[in-house]
């Protein structure tokens, strides 16, 4: 506050792009888990930054996958800036070669980050199907900030999800009732 004599900074949830884009500049871990927890609210990011080979969060399926038994994580990377193809090769690598993960979700701030050689390996990485369900999931996918309003209020229902099997309450495990991202419960 100004002529108070105290130096106080006072910070928030981005509401903005605009704001989004600065928190990545300043703070790139406190972006990652905002983009997370924005993304979907059925993933939790990472409460202390890890040498986990870029992994920067992650979801539990609530139902089963008909073809990967055991398989029940969706992993979430994000990238502030624009990653390199090595970065997106290596979390193809994570997603086919870890036992217990059925999916990832690769997270950038603007949609142009995501080039055609990356759209290309997530293509090959192919679909995944629930037992009781019709429906097929991208192994591997991106999501991009500009995704979601973030202009939205706390009532508002979360739209603009990856496209995922339902994920389970990042915080009871069980069903997970979307009525606004998890982030807003630390508030």
């Amino acid at each position: 506050m100004a002529g108070s004599g105290y130096d106080i900074d006072i910070r928030g949830i981005p509401s903005d792009f605009a704001s989004a884009r600065a928190l990545a500049e300043e703070d790139k871990f406190k972006f990652e888990s905002f983009a997370v927890e924005l993304c979907h609210p059925g993933f939790k990011a990472n409460v202390h930054q890890r040498k986990d080979g870029g992994i920067d969060g992650k979801g539990v399926l609530l139902h089963p996958i008909l073809e990967a038994e055991g398989k029940n994580i969706v992993i979430v990377q994000c990238k502030g800036g624009p990653p390199n193809i090595d970065q997106v090769r290596a979390f193809d690598h994570k997603i086919m070669r870890t036992s217990h993960v059925i999916a990832g979700v690769f997270i950038t701030l603007e949609k142009e980050h995501w080039t055609p050689e990356m759209k290309k390996i997530a293509d090959r990485l192919g679909t995944s199907k629930q037992k009781h369900s019709a429906t097929e999931y991208p192994r591997l996918q991106h999501w991009h900030i500009g995704q979601n309003d973030l202009k939205l209020k706390k009532s508002t229902m979360w739209a603009g999800f990856p496209n995922l099997p339902e994920l389970s309450n990042p915080l009871s495990s069980k069903e997970l009732i979307i009525e606004q991202p998890t982030f807003w419960h630390r508030m």
